[in-house]
């Protein structure tokens, strides 16, 4: 593949959980946790290229754009914790995926609809069709030091989508949520 190579996007979901309770115990504000999901064609399924810039480049910052507006939309309000994900398809490698969340321009995107500028929880990896994805959140103020994390906003939330990715395809996504575990 080359540069200027046109992503085929397969697929687009939005997923917005709204979580009333911690077990049987409700809460008084019930916790919006949200994605926004792309699945694209995987432009190198089948090789392993020596050079992914075309994902990491060209590829990932339009993505991070296109799934932190969506997500930061349908959550009503700038994020208290985030994270990201991308599972590749078993005809890919795990590095594919890393190439498109593992960049500043990715993590920006992110951190520009949130209300800070931490690092961001992330996985990867490869799966099939429903595998599933326990999306780490963290909070958006953390310092990324042990001394300055909060724990209340360090969660995973478990998601599955439905026949996705495909042996050549790329899911990726982006996390918000509206504060931190309940």
């Amino acid at each position: 593949m080359t540069t200027g190579t046109k992503m085929e996007v397969r697929r687009r979901m939005l997923i917005h959980d709204e979580l009333a309770a911690d077990g049987q115990f409700p809460v008084a504000t019930p916790l919006q946790v949200v994605a926004a999901v792309t699945v694209l064609a995987n432009p190198f399924a089948g090789t392993k290229p020596p050079d992914l810039s075309l994902l990491s480049s060209e590829w990932g910052p339009r993505l991070a754009k296109q799934l932190s507006d969506r997500a930061r939309v349908e959550l009503g309000t700038p994020a208290i914790a985030f994270g990201k994900a991308a599972v590749v398809g078993f005809d890919g490698a795990i590095g594919q995926g890393s190439a498109i969340i593992h960049t500043r321009d990715f993590g920006d995107a992110i951190r520009a609809v949130s209300i800070g500028a931490a690092p961001i929880a992330s996985i990867e990896k490869l799966g099939g069709p429903g595998e599933a994805i326990d999306v780490g959140l963290r909070g958006a103020v953390d310092t990324g030091a042990l001394d300055g994390t909060d724990t209340r906003f360090m969660f995973n939330w478990p998601l599955r989508i439905p026949g996705s990715p495909l042996r050549d395809e790329i899911l990726v996504l982006v996390a918000l949520a509206s504060g931190g575990r309940i």
